[in-house]
C-alpha cells in the first residue's frame, strides 16, 4: 500500500514537472529542473516500477488520408486483423495508469479518424494523465480544436515535412494538406493547446536549406519545432541511403536552439546534449492498433500482445531484453545501425509481416 502511494506521488510530481511547468520552460530555473528531470531522474524511475513515468504511444488506427513516402506505420496495417475496440483502449488506459504510466500519446495512422478519440482523452484526463496527439492537421477545424481542448488534450504535434506547400503536399500524397496543417497549428496555438511542428531532417533538406526554412516558419507561427532524423523503418525500411552521416548529424545539431528547436525530445535542444533514444532508455513504448507491444513506433519488433497477456508482464520482459542494455548511448536511432538490424532480423523480405515477435 505504501509503495503504491509512493508511486502515485512520483507520477503526480512527474506530471507537474512535464506539464504544469512547461509553459514556463524558457525561464532558467524551470529549464534547469526539466534538464535535471530528463537527464537524471528518468533513469532511475523504472527501478520503482517497470512503467513508471513512461509514455505509452497508442496507435488507434492505421487509416490515414495521407500516403507519406516515409510512413513508419505502412508495414503494420493488416486489414485481416481487428484494431483495438473502444473498451480495449479504455482497459489499456486503466492498465497504463495502474502500472505507473503518466502520459498517453495518441497516434496512428491519423487518430482524428477515430470517433471515440475524445472519449479516450477525457478518460485519460480523468485518470490524471497527460494526453498528447500527433496529426497531419487535415481535420482540425476551429470547432474540432475546441472540442479537443474541452476533452482535455494537452499537447499536439502537427506534421510538416517542408516549408514549401507543393513539396509538402507531394510528400504527403494529399493536395491542400500544407495549408490545412498550418491552419491547424494556428488554431491549436490560439486555443492554448501546447503545439509544435514535427518535421524530419534529410540529407537534402540539410543541404538545400529547407530545414532551416521550416524552423523559420515555426517561429513565425510562434510554436516550437521537433526534428526527427530519417529512420530506416516503414516505407524506408530498405533505404539505408537515407541515414545521416556523423557530419550531417553535426549539421542537424547546429539547428537546435534552446527552448525552440529540439531533436526528438525537448531536453535535446543544443548541439552538446547527447542523443537519447526514448525507447531504449525506458521513456516510451508503443502499442500497435492490434495490441502488440513494441519499443517504439519505428522498431518493428513485438514483445507480446495485450490481448494475450497482461501489459505489465510484457513491459517487464521487454525491459529485461539485452536490446535495452547493450544499445544505450547511441548517437542516432538504433534502427539506423546495421548490426542492430542484423541481430534482430529487421529486414524486409517478400510477404513478411511486421512487427516480428521477439523470442525471449
Amino acid at each position: 500500500m505504501i509503495a503504491k502511494k509512493l508511486n502515485s506521488l512520483i507520477i503526480e510530481l512527474a506530471n507537474y514537472i512535464k506539464l504544469k511547468l512547461f509553459p514556463y520552460h524558457k525561464t532558467p530555473l524551470v529549464r534547469a529542473l526539466l534538464k535535471f528531470y530528463y537527464n537524471s531522474v528518468t533513469k532511475f524511475l523504472p527501478y520503482f516500477m517497470p512503467g513508471l513515468d513512461n509514455t505509452a504511444m497508442i496507435a488507434l488506427t492505421y487509416r490515414c488520408q495521407c500516403r507519406c513516402v516515409h510512413c513508419s506505420a505502412a508495414l503494420y496495417r493488416d486489414d485481416a486483423k481487428t484494431v483495438l475496440k473502444p473498451q480495449e483502449v479504455i482497459k489499456l488506459i486503466d492498465d497504463c495508469k495502474n502500472n505507473g504510466i503518466s502520459e498517453i500519446y495518441f497516434f496512428g495512422g491519423e487518430p482524428l479518424l477515430v470517433p471515440e478519440l475524445d472519449e479516450f482523452i477525457r478518460y485519460a484526463k480523468k485518470k490524471r494523465m497527460i494526453t498528447r496527439m500527433d496529426t497531419n492537421g487535415f481535420l482540425l477545424s476551429q470547432s474540432r480544436v475546441k472540442q479537443l481542448k474541452s476533452a482535455g488534450l494537452d499537447v499536439v504535434g502537427v506534421s510538416l515535412d517542408s516549408p514549401d506547400s507543393a513539396v509538402h503536399d507531394k510528400l504527403r500524397g494529399l493536395p491542400g494538406i500544407f495549408n490545412k496543417a498550418v491552419r491547424a497549428i494556428e488554431l491549436c496555438r490560439d486555443c492554448k493547446i501546447i503545439c509544435y511542428i514535427s518535421t524530419y531532417a534529410t540529407k537534402n533538406t540539410l543541404r538545400n536549406g529547407e530545414l532551416a526554412e521550416t524552423i523559420k516558419l515555426a517561429k513565425r507561427l510562434k510554436v516550437m519545432t521537433r526534428i526527427l532524423s530519417p529512420i530506416v523503418s516503414g516505407r524506408w525500411l530498405k533505404k539505408d541511403a537515407i541515414i545521416l552521416s556523423q557530419d550531417e548529424i553535426k549539421k542537424l545539431r547546429t539547428h537546435l536552439e534552446k527552448d525552440t528547436v529540439f531533436w526528438e525530445i525537448l531536453p535535446i535542444d543544443d548541439k552538446d546534449t547527447p542523443f537519447r533514444c526514448v525507447a531504449i532508455e525506458n521513456m516510451y513504448f508503443y502499442v500497435s492498433a492490434y495490441g502488440e507491444i513494441q519499443p517504439c513506433c519505428f522498431v518493428p519488433l513485438s514483445f507480446g500482445n495485450i490481448r494475450e497477456e497482461p501489459l505489465c508482464d510484457i513491459v517487464k520482459r521487454m525491459r529485461a531484453s539485452d536490446m535495452f542494455v547493450k544499445h544505450q548511448g547511441c548517437s542516432d536511432c538504433p534502427l539506423n545501425d546495421r548490426d542492430f538490424k542484423a541481430k534482430y532480423g529487421v529486414f524486409f523480405e517478400a510477404n513478411e509481416r511486421f512487427p516480428k515477435r521477439v523470442k525471449t
